[in-house]
């Protein structure tokens, strides 16, 4: 599969076709830079190499169907917060090419050192802790960041900025 090619496919506004869809999901192991670079051609030509910082604040909906009894968001939670529907996941990439994907919390457990690949399709992640993890601090994020050549979104940065005093 050329992912180069779909990715110009989907960013002349034409829709993938489930095949595609599936040869993505399946892509092998020794294809994958390949493909992280196709999502980064799409990701770059929708948001540049801008990067949107967010600080969670509530991180459930207080729906959540597991029912952890320590947990405030469990379904056995008798918690006084706010309740409402989860929102529809974010697809990938190739299927909505000017969606805001954000990279969530865990990113340092489960990616480890191949962290920063998330930021080639990704254009947007949490800092400063997540639900029940405190995660990578604002500083440490904003180097990887540059690290990679990435910009932060000023604007937002400072929202934060403000927000953690």
């Amino acid at each position: 599969m050329d992912f180069f090619k779909l990715a110009d496919k989907v960013l002349q506004g034409e829709t993938i076709t489930r095949e595609e869809c599936l040869q993505i999901i399946d892509c092998p192991e020794d294809m994958l830079l390949e493909l992280l670079h196709a999502g980064f051609h799409i990701r770059k030509n929708c948001f540049g190499r801008k990067v949107s910082l967010h600080l969670l604040v509530n991180a459930k909906s207080g729906l959540c169907p597991e029912d952890c009894a320590y947990c405030s968001q469990s379904a056995v939670s008798e918690a006084s917060i706010e309740k409402y529907p989860l929102l529809d996941e974010e697809s990938i990439r190739f299927l909505n090419p000017q969606t805001e994907i954000r990279v969530a919390g865990g990113r340092e457990y489960h990616l480890r050192s191949l962290q920063p690949m998330a930021l080639y399709p990704a254009n947007s992640l949490f800092v400063n802790g997540y639900l029940t993890t405190p995660g990578q601090t604002a500083k440490q994020t904003r180097e990887m960041i540059q690290d990679l050549g990435f910009e932060v979104e000023e604007e937002r940065s400072m929202e934060i900025a403000a927000r953690l005093g």
